[in-house]
C-alpha cells in the first residue's frame, strides 16, 4: 500500500490487532504496535456479512484499516469487537409476531422483540420490508424503527402471520 494513496484500503493482519477498553469504557487499540487511545468500528456490509469487513477508524474519521473476518481475531479482541458492534448497531430481533393487519392505507404489525413489545406501522410492504436472505427480513416502520425477523427462529403461529405479507 502506498502511503500517498488515501483511497486504498489497508487490510489489517488479525494477529497484529488488539482491542481493549480504558477505565471510561472507551474502545482502544494496538495495531501493528501503534497505540490508539480511541477507535470506532463500522461494518461495511452490516446486513449480509455482519462478521466480515469491519473498518477501524480514529474519532476524526481517518481510517486505520479493515478487519476481513472477526473469527480470525483473538478471543479477547473478538469479544471487545462484538460488544462494540452490538452497541453501535442496535436492531431488535423479532421473537414473536402476534398479528399483522392491513388497514386502509397502513399495515400494522404487533410483535415482541428481544427488547420488548412494539407496534410497527408502514404504508406499504414494498418500501418497508427487505428480504436480507431466505430466512431474514429487515422491517422498517414509518418512524424509522428497524427490526430483524429471523423466520426459522419463529414459532408456527408467528410464521402463519408472516404469510400475510409474503
Amino acid at each position: 500500500m502506498s502511503a500517498l494513496d488515501p483511497y486504498e484500503t489497508r487490510v489489517l493482519d488479525a494477529e497484529s490487532v488488539s482491542f481493549s477498553r480504558n477505565e471510561s469504557g472507551v474502545l482502544q487499540a494496538v495495531i501493528d504496535g501503534v497505540d490508539y487511545a480511541e477507535v470506532a468500528l463500522t461494518r461495511v456490509f452490516p446486513l449480509s456479512q455482519p462478521d466480515r469487513y469491519i473498518v477501524v477508524s480514529v474519532p476524526d474519521g481517518d481510517e486505520i484499516g479493515m478487519i476481513e473476518d472477526l473469527q480470525k481475531l483473538s478471543t479477547e479482541t473478538r469479544r471487545h469487537t462484538e460488544q462494540e458492534l452490538r452497541l453501535r448497531y442496535v436492531v431488535p430481533i423479532v421473537k414473536q409476531v402476534h398479528r399483522i393487519n392491513q388497514e386502509p392505507g397502513m399495515w400494522r404489525w404487533h410483535v415482541t422483540t428481544d427488547r420488548g413489545d412494539i407496534e410497527l406501522m408502514m404504508p406499504n410492504l414494498h418500501d418497508h420490508v427487505q428480504t436480507v436472505s431466505a430466512d431474514r427480513l429487515l422491517v422498517t416502520d414509518v418512524d424509522g424503527r428497524r427490526c430483524e425477523v429471523r423466520i426459522s427462529a419463529l414459532d408456527g403461529r408467528s410464521r402463519m402471520q408472516l404469510k400475510k405479507v409474503q
